[in-house]
């Protein structure tokens, strides 16, 4: 089952808090969606520890949705919070993304197994693996390399 990943990126209007704008400061520049992969739970992993098959320490899990947010996105996603759905509701920030050391990962990560299944020749599953690989990896994919 997979789990389905909603949001945008937002920006701070650059003259919100000012006397003569009025308008929501936090404005919707684009979606997620475009930006990842939809089976490749990784990133989502490191930063809101959704799916995180690598052990990583999350960055920023459970935070629930900002209070500041643009009405457009609370209109989308808060009635999903509201009723639960949306369980693992986050956010960070870019000074957060910007001080993610992209070589860090954790001990016992090795690496990343993709393979398509047997059952379903046209879903492709991608997962990073620990020292021991998952049963299911093992009996698509074989032994793995030394």
């Amino acid at each position: 089952m997979g789990t389905d990943i909603h949001g945008g990126i937002e920006f701070r209007h650059p003259h919100a808090g000012t006397d003569y704008y009025d308008g929501a400061p936090w404005v919707t520049a684009m979606e997620l969606w475009p930006l990842y992969d939809e089976t490749d739970y990784t990133a989502f992993g490191l930063l809101f520890g959704v799916r995180n098959y690598a052990g990583f320490r999350p960055l920023a899990a459970g935070r629930g949705l900002p209070a500041d947010l643009s009405s457009a996105m609370r209109a989308e996603l808060g009635p999903w919070v509201a009723q639960g759905a949306m369980d693992g509701a986050s956010w960070v920030s870019w000074a957060e993304l910007a001080s993610v050391d992209p070589e860090t990962t954790p001990e016992h990560f090795v690496g990343r197994v993709t393979w398509y299944e047997q059952a379903q020749p046209t879903t492709r599953r991608s997962q990073l693996v620990p020292r021991r690989w998952p049963a299911e990896a093992l009996s698509t994919v074989g032994e793995p390399p030394p």
